[in-house]
Order: structure tokens, then sequence, then C-alpha cells
């Protein structure tokens, strides 16, 4: 449930398909460790595979006041990225919750 839902987040925000993966793969060990967050796995990994460009900071103003730009510039997306694995992580760690203790 954790994994499927963070890899469902990381696909809705567009991530590389390897983030889509890694974030299914990682979102279980994550969740039982406090200290690190499947986000940060799946934000470094999208920054690695799609590397921000000049470019990207340069136009960041203007692209994060419509939603067509917050998916292509690549800073965003690293965002969108990590927020939305997260969530999902969160929301298949609530429903799976009560489901270990009946």
């Amino acid at each position: 449930m954790n994994g499927t839902l963070s890899a469902l987040g990381a696909a809705l925000a567009l991530g590389h398909p390897v983030t889509v993966i890694s974030s299914f793969l990682a979102a279980p060990v994550t969740s039982m460790n406090p200290t690190i967050g499947v986000g940060f796995v799946t934000g470094m990994l999208e920054a690695l595979l799609r590397k921000p460009r000049v470019q990207d900071f340069e136009q960041l103003g203007d692209d994060i006041t419509t939603f067509r730009g917050f998916f292509r510039n690549r800073i965003t997306r690293v965002l969108l990225v990590f927020f939305f694995s997260s969530l999902g992580s969160s929301i298949g760690t609530f429903i799976a919750l009560p489901l270990l203790f009946p």
C-alpha cells in the first residue's frame, strides 16, 4: 500500500520512470525510519536524473505562476516529485496501519 501510493504520487508528478520505481521500492523501508523519508530519496534521484539547468533557475519566477510551468521547470518538478511521493507514502501508512492491528 505504502509503495504503491508513493509510486502513484511520483507518477502524477511526471517523475522519471526510474524515480517512480525507486519510490515504490524505497517507501516501505523509509516509512520505518523516521530520519529519512521517501521524498528525500525520490527528490534526490529526480534531481540527478534530470539535472536543473541555468535556464530553469532564470525562469523560475515565471514558471511558478502557471500550472504548466510547474511541470516544465526541472526545479519545481523535483519539488513536486518530493511532495507527491511523500504524500502518497503518508496516505499509504495511515491506510495500512489499522490493517496491521485488527
